[in-house]
């Protein structure tokens, strides 16, 4: 995910099609066959629907951030927002 986040950033910073394509050449010759399709998924704009449940993803940020459920519904009812929470 670091990687996809650093093509993301160097791409969104360079104005240069050459380096862009060279950029995109680099990360696709290196990544692995289910990286190289999430991120043609998600540069495309044709990001699959229904990947995760919302209860999958308040389930797993709960147990990497090791918080428990009730602290989870509180920030989610402070933002407002499942995505801000997360």
């Amino acid at each position: 995910m670091r990687r996809f986040a650093e093509l993301f950033h160097a791409l969104d910073t360079t104005g240069s099609t050459g380096d862009k394509i060279e950029l995109l050449a680099d990360y696709f010759a290196s990544a692995s066959d289910a990286d190289a399709a999430w991120a043609l998924a998600l540069l495309s704009g044709n990001r699959p629907k229904g990947a995760a449940t919302t209860a999958v993803l308040k389930r797993a940020a709960m147990e990497q951030a090791g918080i428990p459920e009730w602290l989870m519904k509180e920030c989610h009812t402070a933002v407002g927002d499942l995505s801000e929470a997360v």
